[in-house]
């Protein structure tokens, strides 16, 4: 009997919070009964057993510890205000322990949502809060991950609101550099309808992640090859490029342009005979991830 008493007061360990849930709501049941008297426990008064399970109840939430979000983090401050959650006073309930559960979920969901490089969250607008029904806001964060320097560059936003009746998205703000023409863009997906919504993001993060990409290998040939190559200059969507390239005692002036992959053209100044500017020229086109690789066979070239 002191053995079945000890399990019945020990704590249960390793519990998901749906079975802990079903533990506080599934009463506690008698021992079967024996066919002798003298065998039989005493039943629990009502009082004893319902001041046991509140304990527990405390214990487990007192246990808890909710992780903090990440969804409202990093926000630019030129439209952060769009993106603020009316905060609701916090009540205690006896579904407070599904409620953190689902906020557990949440939170591990976005976090999946935001190692692929977009992140949906509901917005609210407080100046439409007095409108019967306030037309539907939706952020979307997109994020860069900078492999040379092992950053996420600083993040993108998107504010859209949504029209009731035609359905489709319209882009309200958002902090997209330029060089990405976003509502020329949303023109080529169906005005941003709920089925192309996800693609006009995709292609969207795609064109800042190769630029991004293009400045890193930039940044990575200034760095390596700093001997040869020098006073380079680029622009923030990578479409022209100029540096000098010094091999020796020449001096070459080194022009570019470059598209969303390639260096699509190529012309070399000064520095060599035209014969061997020409040539340079026509090695250093192609793809820009592999630019360094035929810059250094330029250097042992010459």
């Amino acid at each position: 009997m002191k053995q079945i008493e000890k399990a019945r007061k020990k704590r249960p360990v390793g519990r998901s919070y749906d079975q802990l849930l079903k533990l506080l709501h599934t009463p506690n049941k008698s021992p079967p009964k024996k066919t002798r008297l003298s065998e039989k426990s005493p039943e629990p008064s009502t009082s004893a057993q319902a001041e046991r399970d509140l304990r527990r109840k405390r214990r487990i939430e007192e246990d808890y510890v909710e992780p903090d979000p990440i969804k409202h983090e990093f926000f630019d401050e030129s439209i952060s205000k769009y993106f603020q959650q009316p905060k609701k006073a916090k009540t205690a309930s006896a579904s407070s322990v599904v409620d953190h559960s689902e906020k557990i979920n949440n939170v591990l969901l976005e976090n999946v949502y935001r190692m692929i490089g977009i992140t949906a969250f509901p917005a609210h607008n407080p100046s439409s809060a007095h409108l019967k029904t306030p037309p539907e806001l939706l952020g979307v964060r997109i994020e860069v991950f900078n492999e040379l320097d092992l950053y996420f560059e600083t993040a993108h936003y998107f504010l859209l609101e949504k029209n009731s009746k035609t359905e489709k998205w319209r882009i309200l703000h958002h902090t997209v550099p330029a060089f990405v023409q976003v509502h020329e863009l949303a023109t080529e997906y169906d005005g941003l309808e709920d089925t192309q919504l996800l693609k006009f993001l995709k292609t969207v993060r795609n064109i800042l992640n190769k630029t991004s990409l293009k400045h890193q290998y930039l940044d990575k040939i200034k760095k390596e090859m700093r001997k040869h190559v020098k006073m380079l200059q680029k622009d923030i969507a990578m479409d022209n490029l100029k540096f000098t390239l010094e091999i020796g005692d020449a001096v070459a002036n080194v022009v570019m342009k470059c598209d969303i992959d390639d260096v699509v053209s190529c012309s070399v100044e000064n520095g060599f005979s035209e014969t061997e500017c020409a040539r340079i020229a026509r090695v250093l086109k192609g793809d820009i991830k592999t630019l360094q690789r035929r810059l250094e066979s330029v250097v042992r070239s010459m």
